[in-house]
């Protein structure tokens, strides 16, 4: 049995590391366990082999994306905030333009096996959601006009992926959180949403 002290939540975590840190090539068993400072055996044990590692930790990020939603619910925050907020949580562990480069670099080399391409559709389809329900409930409260929010989703969604792809690449002139609180501005004073100036 896995000794206790070896949580899964400790082992995402050094996935999460390393693949920020090293890039997706250094994600190996031996790095990971290193990062983690246990054996590569343990790993094993527990994942069955890189790819059941890689799925269980797929299959995390869909649970950090709920629990996202879900603590940004109990805030009343205004539109631009909490959709700000929500699409910067991972800015809180990649400060830099290359471990962002680095972590978009695992989408890009997994989604397309399937098992990998069915646990990101059920993130997307829970993004996609909570996005609209965030929107429902801004319009709700009068704050901005929309006819189609499912688009409007999309197109936030959009814009704050070619936001950090910006960032990617120049790294100099943008701040990231910024960019991307600007960029959500932009569309919202579109949909009636006024300056926003909070």
């Amino acid at each position: 049995m896995r000794p206790q002290m070896y949580s899964d939540d400790k082992i995402f975590e050094s996935i999460s590391i390393v693949l920020a840190k090293q890039g997706y090539e250094a994600l190996t068993l031996h790095n990971i366990a290193e990062q983690a400072k246990l054996s590569p055996a343990i790993l094993s044990k527990r994942f069955g082999s890189k790819k059941g590692m890689l799925l269980a930790y797929y299959e995390s990020l869909v649970t950090v994306t709920q629990k996202g939603f879900s603590d940004l619910s109990m805030r009343s925050l205004p539109l631009v905030e909490a959709l700000t907020e929500i699409f910067t949580q991972w800015h809180d562990f990649i400060k830099k333009p290359q471990e962002c480069a680095n972590f978009m670099m695992l989408y890009l080399k997994l989604d397309i096996e399937p098992e990998f391409i069915e646990i990101s559709e059920k993130r997307h389809r829970i993004i996609d959601a909570e996005v609209q329900a965030i929107l429902e409930e801004s319009i709700r409260r009068g704050e901005i006009q929309c006819q189609d929010i499912a688009e409007m989703g999309r197109i936030l969604q959009a814009a704050v992926t070619g936001a950090a792809i910006l960032w990617c690449r120049d790294d100099v002139n943008i701040d990231p959180r910024k960019f991307i609180a600007t960029c959500i501005k932009m569309i919202v004073r579109d949909n009636g949403g006024g300056s926003l100036n909070e």
